[in-house]
């Protein structure tokens, strides 16, 4: 009788071990022999499961959709990515997958701004009408502009996740041809993947709804920010969000694997201006003080590298001057991949060398617009 990976016997019409309710002669039976997965199969079912294409617009606003949908820039091209653009390119700090795939190079690709920070999310009525003022070159950075910043870097995440989650569905077959050791540790992986993806789809879900009614909202009532402006010439884009877990000294502070509760979520933002930096950083209101805690801690070491450290270890959705990039040493560049690599929310003490180099490197201050 045949056995699963653990040693145990188990018959051909017994339901496979890795829990997919298949039987096992139709899931991991004789899985070790067959063929390989090659590394470039996986990324085109990311690219896949990443081609999808919606309008992230509220339901009660879906009537007015029109047009196609288009690729819509989380950071703005005219407003933020043309100031550190190098003959209509910038460097995205995030490895090119299909180089990494083919040919096991790991390198940062130059991208066309047109390309850079852009998601199929908004059809085109309603990624001109929504974002409209924060696109304009000549935007005031006051608080209803720190809100849209956020919906759409919001509306990107939700995106992402929403594909990692389709993803995952099909990347338990990725252990075809491994030994058994390695499908108990795929199925794992995955296993785990796709609980925490599920959970963070419905929370997130949830939090979309949240700011849904606060864009229809005079007030904005529960909608908090802050907003910093840094002179000097712009270098870096970034936007993402992510939830806090750790504070600056790696401090627990709240357990994002804890599906009971919804985490806190905050958005950062560091966006060239034509006025020097950008740095706005948003939350909604929680009894627990999570999100302000840690803004305002951040805020108060005030550091322009400071935010890129959080920033940049915290979403793949990162550009920068490629001449900028090109000059950098090794050493350095090696710094930056480290911060891009890292799993879970990073502190100014487990990556003590790249936080020092980052506020050595980017150390002026900013000042607090938009109140």
């Amino acid at each position: 009788m045949p056995r699963d990976p653990d040693g145990k016997k188990r018959s051909r019409n017994d339901e496979c071990w890795c829990g997919s309710g298949k039987k096992f002669k139709q899931c991991h039976l004789n899985r070790d022999s067959s063929q390989r997965v090659h590394p470039a199969q996986a990324v085109k079912l990311l690219e896949r499961a990443y081609a999808k294409s919606y309008c992230s617009c509220p339901d009660d606003q879906r009537h007015e959709c029109s047009g196609s949908i288009v690729r819509a820039h989380t950071i703005s091209q005219a407003g933020s990515l043309a100031l550190i653009a190098e003959e209509g390119h910038v460097v995205k700090l995030a490895p090119d997958l299909r180089e990494l795939a083919f040919k096991s190079i790991y390198r940062e690709p130059l991208i066309g701004v047109n390309k850079a920070s852009t998601f199929t999310g908004f059809c085109g009525f309603h990624d001109g009408a929504l974002f409209r003022l924060i696109d304009d070159p000549a935007v005031v950075w006051d608080r209803k502009a720190a809100f849209l910043l956020c919906y759409r870097t919001l509306c990107r995440e939700r995106f992402t996740k929403q594909c990692a989650g389709e993803f995952l569905d099909v990347a338990s077959d990725l252990d075809q041809g491994m030994a058994p050791y390695g499908q108990l540790q795929v199925q794992a992986s995955v296993s785990f993947s796709q609980a925490n993806t599920r959970a963070a789809n419905r929370s997130g879900e949830r939090l979309k709804k949240r700011y849904d009614d606060l864009l229809s909202s005079p007030n904005l009532e529960g909608f908090e920010h802050i907003t910093l402006q840094f002179k000097g010439t712009p270098q870096i884009a970034i936007s993402g969000g992510f939830e806090p877990d750790v504070d600056l000294d790696g401090v627990r502070i709240q357990d994002p694997y804890n599906f009971s509760i919804d985490p806190e979520l905050l958005t950062l933002n560091v966006l060239p201006s034509k006025d020097g930096t950008i740095v706005s950083i948003v939350w909604t209101a929680d009894r627990r003080d999570i999100c302000r805690s840690f803004a305002e801690a951040l805020t108060a070491d005030g550091r322009l590298g400071a935010f890129i450290f959080m920033g940049v270890a915290n979403s793949e959705n990162a550009f920068v001057r490629p001449s900028i990039w090109a000059g950098l040493p090794s050493h350095e560049t090696q710094l930056v991949r480290k911060l891009v690599q890292c799993f879970e929310n990073p502190s100014r003490s487990s990556l003590r060398n790249e936080w020092n180099w980052l506020v050595q490197k980017f150390p002026n201050q900013g000042v607090r617009i938009g109140l």
